[in-house]
Order: C-alpha cells, then sequence, then structure tokens
C-alpha cells in the first residue's frame, strides 16, 4: 500500500492562454502514481480558491479516484476551495489549529448590456442556491441563519469548523510541517536560493541556513 502527499497551494485557475491549469496540475502529478484501491491520497490544500467550474472539475477528479482519500486544511481554505473540501467523507476531513475555512456568495464581473447582466445575475444565483444546498447536506449542527452568514463572508476557525461540519482537529504541528520540509517544491527551492546565496560576497551578516532550518523542525 502506498500513500501519496498532494499539495494544492496555489489558486483554483482553469486554463488559460494555453497555462496549465489547476486539475491539469493534479493530474500530472498524480499520473505517475498509479493509485488502487489499496493506495491512500492524502490532499493538503492552502487556497484562496477560484474558478468555481475548475474546483467542481477537481471535486469530481478526486471522487473517481479509487484509492482511499483524506484532506487536510493547512492554512486556509476559502471560496471554491471549500468545494473540493467537502466533497471529502466528514471523517477524512482534517484541519490544522490555526487554520481557516470560508464560505462566501458565487462571484463574477460581466461587461455587456442589460440582458448579459441578467444572465450572469441568473447563473449566481442558481450556483448560491447550489452551495447552500451543498452546506446543509455537510453541515452536522443546525444552522438557521445560514445564507445570511454566507452573505457576509462566514469565516470558521478550526475548531469552528470541527463543530458545524465534523472531520478531525490537529493541534500538534509536526505531522504537517514535516511533510511540507520533504515535500513541498516551493520549499525547496527556497532553501536551495538560501544555500546559493549564503556568504556571497555580502558585507552584511552572513544568513545562517541551518539556524533558519532548525528554526523550522
Amino acid at each position: 500500500m502506498a500513500k501519496k502527499d498532494l499539495y494544492i497551494n496555489y489558486d483554483i485557475e482553469g486554463t488559460f492562454w494555453g497555462e496549465p491549469g489547476a486539475l491539469s496540475k493534479i493530474k500530472n502529478e498524480l499520473s505517475k502514481e498509479s493509485l488502487t484501491a489499496d493506495d491512500e491520497l492524502h490532499v493538503i490544500i492552502n487556497t484562496y480558491g477560484g474558478e468555481i467550474f475548475e474546483a467542481i472539475s477537481i471535486r469530481d477528479y478526486f471522487n473517481s479516484l479509487p484509492c482511499k482519500k483524506s484532506i487536510t486544511v493547512s492554512g486556509i481554505c476559502a471560496s471554491a476551495g471549500t468545494e473540493i473540501l467537502l466533497a471529502f467523507e466528514k471523517e477524512n476531513r482534517n484541519i490544522t489549529k490555526g487554520s481557516f475555512v470560508m464560505f462566501h456568495p458565487a462571484m463574477s464581473g460581466v461587461y455587456g448590456n442589460r440582458h448579459d447582466m441578467q444572465k450572469v445575475v441568473s447563473l449566481l444565483e442558481k450556483l448560491d442556491n447550489e452551495f447552500i444546498e451543498n452546506y446543509k447536506k455537510n453541515l452536522i449542527v443546525d444552522v438557521p441563519n445560514l445564507e445570511e452568514l454566507i452573505k457576509n463572508e462566514w469565516w470558521l476557525n478550526a475548531d469552528d469548523f470541527v463543530k458545524h461540519f465534523g472531520g478531525n482537529l490537529i493541534e500538534g504541528k509536526k505531522e504537517i510541517t514535516n511533510k511540507i520540509k520533504i515535500n513541498n517544491t516551493m520549499f525547496k527551492e527556497t532553501m536551495a536560493k538560501f544555500e546559493k546565496l549564503k556568504n556571497g560576497g555580502s558585507n552584511k551578516r552572513p544568513f545562517n541556513v541551518e539556524k533558519f532550518k532548525n528554526a523550522l523542525k
């Protein structure tokens, strides 16, 4: 049995001007794995959201995978990112202490005449209705003013999220941060730059790379 950690630490963007979208990035990374029913996929998400239809496609892609699946919010999961988060079973959702989840109504921009604008308003209303039904289905406690909360942006800290949507609160930081140090490409690239710049002819106080590494343990 293999366990794969997948980091979504970027905006949920669709394909634009030939640049691969978020779903393409995810598929490309997982294409090397050949996950089976005996394997486990652990998604660590830290995103402010993005394009809702791209998020829906990512949700459906994860649901199509035969392996066991879990997700951890490490930082923030907001806007379209919540569509991915709530696709996972309650018992397989985790959130680290200090992290946040944010829900808000569908948003869009439009240019055109009043008919164009009316079409966008109609679509946004349909999306909001879908979102509200999904949130109600996932809630484990009754929230009578749910629509009003969503309308004004509903921010939940880790304790609030577990209280309202279930899942597991991770209070110890080592489990997630250790994996980030090993797997996060951005971290590796940053450390490589620090190594390259260390004592690189600067007359300023040299950067202590080992001290920086130890601080993250």
